[in-house]
């Protein structure tokens, strides 16, 4: 079943879709995903990095640039209110509206993904190919962004892109190690949401696990 992907994050290349995709969990994410047959989606702004979905600093000075020269030629009594857009602001609260799954790219295993992403050494890791992934999903209501990671300098580069969800591609260079491929959707002032508990920091996404899992690799650490 194809999915629907947003135009400015689709994959079409055929050596990308062949890329091997690793995803490191504990046994009871594993339990998990063979008796529900979803895959789970995190809530951008729990996926333990502050800087997750933001914008850097450079991106925040151009801003401010553009806000200032933008006031300096509007009257005074709506200068505020037009040109006070607030980055910092505006990134905490897309981050609750937009979900992740991470796969670590690789065609070996990666002794470093085994201790960051399992306890102690202990778990296992799935293995897949982008196409794989792609073609398990059955969201179809969903509409999906799939990319990989951008691993950039937050005080000199910037990730403005052509809309919003571009800061969640770009990550900093201190995690460039993890070789990231993800998948995202977003849930924009829907129902759902407004019926979420606080509680609920995640999305399950049904899978067909066949068209999914090539391996499970159980760890030697």
């Amino acid at each position: 079943m194809a999915i629907k992907q947003h135009p400015d994050y689709c994959i079409e290349d055929k050596d990308l879709l062949a890329k091997k995709i690793w995803r490191y969990m504990k046994i009871d994410r594993l339990i998990d995903l063979l008796k529900s047959g979803t895959l789970y989606f995190s809530q951008s702004d729990k996926l333990g990095d502050k800087f997750e979905g933001s914008h850097t600093l450079k991106d925040h000075e151009r801003q401010e640039r553009a806000n200032e020269l933008r006031r300096a030629n509007t009257p005074e009594k709506i200068r505020e209110q037009l040109y006070s857009f607030d980055y910092p602001n505006f990134n905490k609260l897309i981050r609750k509206y937009v979900y992740i799954n991470c796969w670590h790219i690789n065609s070996i295993e990666s002794d470093s993904m085994w201790k960051s992403y399992t306890e102690k050494g202990k778990g296992v890791a799935i293995t897949s190919t982008i196409e794989r992934l792609i073609n398990s999903i059955q969201g179809e209501e969903l509409n999906f962004l799939l990319g990989i990671v951008n691993y950039v300098d937050y005080d000199n580069d910037s990730v403005t892109g052509r809309n919003i969800f571009n800061p969640f591609f770009h990550k900093r260079q201190e995690f460039s190690s993890e070789s990231e491929f993800r998948i995202a959707t977003y849930f924009f002032m829907s129902i759902d949401l407004l019926d979420r508990k606080e509680t609920d920091y995640g999305k399950k996404v049904k899978v067909d696990l066949n068209a999914l899992l090539d391996e499970i690799i159980y760890s030697q650490y």
